[in-house]
């Protein structure tokens, strides 16, 4: 039997236990502290976190006897957009923005240099958490504490975001929630953002809930509950932390991924043999659930529906002025992270009120040509598109790798598609909740012993 056997079976504590678990153990504490101090959004907390991801990669390569690097096929696509942020910083008259002539400066190609440096270290972080991960996701014995551990610590997490919701609803840490005081928005700044983390952790519950149900005939009475009630503690309070933040996009992209999670497994369990009654009365136990959950917490998100045409209308305006400036720089872009001073650049008195004030564009994508132009967007599309890839041709071939694949191509959906209208990928903390995930899932389809 396989370390995933059971994923929520109580591990055999044994001398130097913590010390061979160290790696996973690292990983879950870098992932939960950039979301508790606010999600890592602010760039000295960016860099620390970067930094800190940087220096376990260190300890990986310093420690491990054999340590699998990521191939060529991801490497190569992430090298060339960490290239192409290093071409906006150098001085070359032909790229460079026309903008820098009324400095006297050497011109380049990025509008603000200082936040494009930054974004190369969070970048040179990410690929870094995504190599520890897949340490931890080729390791019978790393595997499940990893998402053993992120469950568990997804509960704490929301059951405490639930409490400070309702015990401090107008600040966090001495800072205001400005707008979201009739909205929960955990340890971030913005209610959708929590919306996105919170539809990661109710996607995580069900992948982690599909493996307790595989196990369901294989198991005794105990360890059934043992492996059926943190997934499903974690379903319930994220779905109602969910609907707490009142998010639409988030809450549209859960729904639609979840419909996607539900009828992958009917096609895998279909190919295999019939699913179990007792796995037929926990998936509709978690129907009713869910439903309850939406009567008790849903009226928020409900009235916020009904402004929905209002909202999208102002943000098409935004929409149309930043693909006007990304027609203006098409290849290049106007530099990593330099989106502040794209839309000072762009912003004029005929815009919606506030869009001089905007952090982003609300629009992953579009924020990307704009940052990083055709080239940067076409390498870093590639290499996200390889890595799952490598995850989706894992599900069919490694049974033990499909809890790890549905909870990472779950996430990626759904952030990929909560992206349209928001920006809660370009958040540290969940870019990197999603790299570890994805990292976790392609070394659980390299699995060693």
């Amino acid at each position: 039997m396989t370390g995933d056997a059971s994923l929520f079976s109580a591990p055999t504590a044994s001398p130097g236990w913590a010390r061979r678990h160290a790696l996973p153990a690292g990983l879950l504490v870098l992932i939960f502290l950039e979301q508790v101090l606010f999600g890592a959004e602010q760039p000295r907390l960016a860099l620390i976190a970067a930094v800190a991801q940087l220096l376990l990669l260190a300890a990986v390569l310093l420690l491990m006897r054999s340590p699998r690097l990521p191939g060529a096929v991801f490497s190569l696509p992430f090298a060339g957009v960490i290239a192409v942020g290093m071409i906006q910083l150098l001085p070359l008259a032909a790229l460079g923005n026309p903008a820098w002539s009324f400095s006297g400066q050497a011109a380049i190609v990025s509008l603000d240099p200082w936040a494009t440096r930054v974004e190369l270290v969070k970048l040179a972080g990410l690929g870094a958490l995504y190599t520890v991960a897949l340490q931890v996701g080729r390791d019978d014995r790393w595997r499940p504490l990893f998402l053993r551990g992120l469950v568990l610590g997804a509960i704490l997490y929301g059951v405490w975001a639930f409490i400070d919701r309702i015990v401090s609803p107008q600040e966090f840490l001495g800072l205001s929630r400005m707008a979201y005081t009739d909205r929960l928005t955990g340890s971030f700044l913005s209610a959708n953002t929590a919306g996105s983390l919170f539809g990661v952790y109710v996607v995580l519950a069900v992948a982690a809930l599909a493996h307790a149900l595989g196990r369901l005939r294989a198991e005794a009475g105990a360890n059934r509950a043992a492996g059926l009630a943190p997934p499903a503690a974690l379903f319930l309070v994220s779905a109602t932390c969910l609907l707490q933040t009142a998010s639409r996009g988030a809450g549209a992209a859960t729904l639609i991924c979840l419909l996607l999670a539900v009828a992958v497994l009917a096609w895998d369990r279909s190919r295999r043999d019939r699913m179990s009654g007792a796995a037929v009365a926990v998936l509709l136990g978690l129907l009713g659930l869910a439903v309850a959950v939406y009567l008790l917490s849903g009226e928020r998100i409900t009235d916020r529906m009904g402004r929905t045409d209002a909202d999208l209308g102002e943000r098409t305006q935004l929409y149309a002025a930043y693909w006007r400036a990304f027609r203006d720089a098409p290849w290049l872009g106007y530099g990593l992270g330099a989106f502040h001073q794209i839309n000072a650049l762009v912003a004029s008195p005929a815009d919606p009120a506030g869009f001089a004030d905007v952090g982003a564009a609300h629009n992953v994508y579009l924020q990307w040509l704009v940052e990083a132009g055709a080239v940067g967007s076409a390498l870093m599309l590639a290499g996200v598109l390889a890595a799952a890839a490598a995850c989706a041709a894992g599900f069919a071939r490694h049974r033990q790798a499909r809890p790890y694949v549905l909870a990472a191509l779950g996430a990626l959906s759904l952030l990929a598609l909560h992206g349209l209208t928001d920006f809660a990928l370009q958040i540290p903390s969940i870019s990197a909740l999603l790299t570890a995930l994805v990292g976790a899932a392609h070394g659980a389809c390299l699995r060693r012993a």
